[in-house]
């Protein structure tokens, strides 16, 4: 009986610290990684070994998000967090944010110098953030950072270079997207509980700007320097990102938040696609 309770428990316990890892954009991101890896013709222990080493980076900052915000208050009464409605304690999830922090930086080593040295830099990135750069005018930075060096992540650790300026332009400019199109749902939330980073400061029409204008650039770049793509991809690509973003807009005017959003990321998804299918081997 008693191995059948602590079996349970330790499922809860699991259940729950997945619901504060943030699994969705974790999984998001190392998707994309292992896409890349792949496009560069990573063997398939170095794909094993770029997908474990930036997920255990992913989720030490997903944890370290919900570890961080507990102890300031910030998300106090949220029923989607386990921190917040008791279920999980303050303690587990400072806990396995530092493990998984220390796999990362063993599983980056495994990668070589250079490649540990930048995807550390864009770990450091994403822990900035929560520990304070979410609330200020800078917020966007980390997302600027640590996107523009994901393709860098995969680069240096198959062939031993950086990726060309126009891969590390896009994921940048996608993280940025993100950043600014995350806020649209939860505005008035967001600035309820004091959140003021840089989209809560621009407000629902800044944000909207903001996003349709990182996801364009970010199209317009890859398609113009992607040298693999065929005429008729960069055309149909661009006018789908065009119709999309146009959509984006119109549900912005409307009012239609979470609409908008749900376009920004779709919008996200054919640029992230774009960024898989090209050689970010090739300048």
């Amino acid at each position: 009986m008693s191995d059948a309770v602590g079996e349970v428990s330790r499922l809860t316990l699991i259940r729950h610290l997945a619901a504060a890892a943030h699994l969705g954009p974790s999984l998001v991101v190392v998707v994309v990684a292992a896409g890349l890896a792949i496009s560069a013709d990573a063997s398939l222990g170095q794909t094993l070994l770029v997908v474990w080493a930036v997920g255990t980076g992913q989720l030490s900052i997903g944890w370290s998000n919900d570890w961080l915000d507990d102890r300031a208050g910030r998300d106090s009464g949220r029923p989607d967090k386990p921190l917040a409605d008791g279920s999980l304690a303050t303690g587990a999830v400072g806990t396995a944010a530092g493990v998984a922090l220390a796999a990362c930086v063993l599983l980056s080593l495994a990668l070589g110098p250079l490649a540990a040295g930048i995807h550390l830099l864009a770990v450091a990135g994403g822990w900035a953030y929560n520990l304070g750069l979410k609330a200020t005018a800078a917020s966007v930075l980390p997302y600027l950072l640590s996107f523009g060096l994901l393709p860098s992540v995969v680069t240096a650790s198959v062939v031993g270079t950086l990726a060309p300026l126009w891969a590390a332009a896009t994921g940048a400019a996608f993280g940025a997207g993100v950043h600014f199109a995350n806020v649209l749902p939860d505005l008035d939330r967001d600035r309820a509980a004091g959140v003021r980073g840089l989209p809560q400061r621009v407000g629902a029409v800044g944000s909207t700007v903001a996003t349709i204008g990182c996801l364009a650039a970010g199209t317009a770049v890859i398609l113009a320097g992607a040298p693999s793509f065929a005429p008729a991809l960069r055309v149909g690509a661009g006018l789908v990102c065009v119709v999309l973003l146009a959509a984006l807009g119109v549900a912005a005017v409307r009012g239609a938040r979470e609409l908008a959003y749900r376009l920004a990321m779709l919008t996200g998804l054919v640029l992230v696609a774009l960024l898989v299918a090209a050689d970010v081997r090739v300048a």
